[in-house]
């Protein structure tokens, strides 16, 4: 039947396991033992009350489209969410709280705060684990890991490494990184100029201790202020702010025996450039950030480098107006390699928090990019109080959501403190599974319900997923399937000799469309995205004097806009069959 179209709702439950599209969301609901815990305090009182959508899968008569709609039971918010309180500190005898903040596999977070101040040298940690959404789960009033390098392991039994609140204490040392086999890394630089360099096993067993890496020449004011990374290849970076006027970072290839000498990123011999963060991405590109002042203010700058050390975007800086001021920023990174960044404007504490996200991907090669170059979200203050809120800390869930953590008190000794958490949440998000395992992101239209549709590329069976949040952060998600069995012709196709052929897959800048002589005589040839939407038409004209004909595309629109990296799909007017390419940036 013509007008015939096929519709399936699945409702499914979290154990659902044969659904590719479940396995995909990752959180935690499975709580700690309750008698292992340590209560301080009544926990927050938020209950887990998610959306619960419903997702509908429609196909088009022909099967070649399928359409997607959901509803909720609750309004899906994307934003900040409301702050919420973690753990309060009274009468606190230092002049700020010493954060760290961590993530599982899960999308639990774990917030740890150094016990130690000025009238109380316990190195060991109060400690808040929270959901996914920041309700708070559970508390330890005094914690602690492996010879004071604090350690999570999750569910699935990976080390995720947190590190030692800064204080500058003798045995303090940075935040570290873990390796694919649990090793555990951390650096320290201290006040008189030394840089060490410390490696423990995947059981808490010294491999070395307290090693120097440099001596007497990387004096700063603020000490144990070095950060390190791990790279896929098992390289190992150290960057830190050698006597306040330079950016710099070594290199050891060989696990931690032997150093490079200090590579300089940046320097300003006049005004300071410190407070460093260097993170390395899923390519193996160095990314460092740092605040530089500038003689009357503190600006933030950023720069990548090529896994050999080459230079992929030089020093640019995102607060070119000056404003707002930066004070330690921290950054992440998500699944699609874009970089989170966050801070306060004081040392001291400021009434707002600022946030950017720039483009992880971009490349300059070797030249500065602009401000609106990188950009895709400006800097922006995400919470204004009336209290001082400082150092603010970053990590990215499962699903590219920021999750934030900050001190919030007044600036001094003696007095009362606090530590809350924010979650940005996303508009609503899903995603398609083909046959063949590909996978399509959705653009949800929101204007008149939660809408979205796709181009099927053959038969077989298609997954969906699609979920969104609630103003609390809480997750509501679903998923269902729907088989294609095979678009309907109304002429004969031998679908073993392709129409056309595509070169190279996939592409970068530009693709080679071959049509074959049985491609007959169609006018168009049109480009659709991952939505279905149609991005490019070009017209076409037989040429009687080949057998083959060649269609150069170079990733444009019809405007001549470059498009976004993803999956595309091909179709000749005259057939039914569609052939999809994939574009990578």
């Amino acid at each position: 039947m013509e007008n015939l179209f096929l519709l399936v709702v699945i409702l499914i439950n979290p154990r659902f396991i044969d659904d590719p599209a479940v396995g995909y969301i990752k959180f935690n609901r499975d709580y700690p033992n309750i008698n292992r815990i340590v209560e301080t305090k009544p926990l927050n009182s938020y209950l887990l009350y998610p959306p619960q959508l419903e997702l509908i899968l429609t196909a088009s008569a022909n099967q070649e489209t399928v359409y997607v709609s959901f509803t909720s039971n609750q309004d899906l918010y994307a934003g900040w969410t409301n702050p919420k309180l973690c753990s309060n500190y009274q009468n606190w005898d230092y002049w700020w709280l010493n954060t760290r903040l961590g993530i599982d596999s899960f999308d639990s977070l774990y917030v740890l705060v150094s016990l130690y101040n000025y009238s109380n040298s316990n190195y060991n940690f109060h400690r808040d684990v929270l959901d996914y959404s920041g309700a708070l789960i559970h508390q330890d009033a005094e914690w602690n890991g492996y010879h004071q390098q604090p350690i999570i392991k999750d569910g699935a039994g990976r080390n995720i490494y947190i590190g030692h609140p800064v204080l500058g204490w003798n045995d303090n040392m940075d935040a570290g990184a873990v390796d694919f086999i649990n090793y555990i890394y951390s650096s320290k630089a201290d006040a008189s100029g030394n840089l060490y360099f410390t490696l423990l096993d995947s059981v808490g067993n010294f491999v070395y201790e307290q090693v120097p890496v440099f001596i007497g020449d990387t004096a700063q004011s603020w000490p144990g202020d070095s950060h390190l990374e791990v790279d896929s290849q098992g390289n190992i970076y150290i960057c830190w702010s050698r006597n306040m006027n330079e950016i710099v970072y070594t290199k050891s290839s060989d696990g931690g025996v032997t150093w490079s000498l200090p590579i300089v990123v940046a320097f300003d011999f006049v005004n300071q450039v410190n407070k460093p963060e260097i993170l390395i991405g899923p390519n193996d590109c160095i990314y460092f950030i740092w605040q530089h002042w500038t003689g009357a203010h503190n600006c933030l700058v950023y720069k990548k480098l090529y896994p050999d050390g080459t230079c992929s975007v030089d020093i640019t800086n995102l607060t070119p107006q000056m404003t707002p001021e930066v004070w330690a920023p921290e950054f992440a990174m998500d699944s699609d390699t874009n970089i989170h960044i966050v801070w306060s404007t004081s040392y001291q504490g400021s009434n707002s928090l600022y946030y950017t996200l720039i483009d992880g991907k971009l490349d300059k090669a070797g030249a500065p990019a602009s401000d609106s170059e990188l950009t895709i979200v400006q800097e922006y203050a995400f919470y204004t109080a009336s209290e001082l809120n400082r150092y603010p800390k970053i990590v990215i869930d499962s699903l590219n959501c920021p999750d934030v953590i900050f001190d919030q008190g007044p600036y001094g000794t003696g007095t009362d403190k606090s530590v809350y958490h924010m979650k940005k949440t996303l508009p609503p998000q899903g995603i398609a599974i083909f046959p063949d395992s590909s996978k399509l992101i959705l653009t949800i239209d929101t204007t008149n319900g939660y809408n979205s549709y796709f181009l099927t590329s053959g038969p077989g069976r298609y997954f969906v997923r699609v979920w969104g949040w609630n103003q609390l952060g809480e997750l509501g998600w679903d998923t269902a399937s729907i088989y294609i069995t095979a678009v309907q012709e109304q002429h004969t196709y031998n679908f073993n000799e392709p129409l056309l052929k595509i070169y190279p897959q996939p592409f970068t800048k530009y693709v080679k469309i071959i049509l074959s002589d049985r491609a007959g005589d169609f006018r168009n040839l049109k480009i659709y995205n991952s939505s279905g939407r149609l991005v490019r038409t070009i017209t076409c004209h037989r040429q009687v004097d080949t057998q083959k004909r060649e269609i150069i595309w170079d990733g444009s629109d019809e405007l001549g806009n470059s498009l976004p990296a993803g999956c595309y799909f091909i179709k000749l007017d005259n057939s039914p069959r569609i052939y999809k390419l994939t574009a990578i940036k």
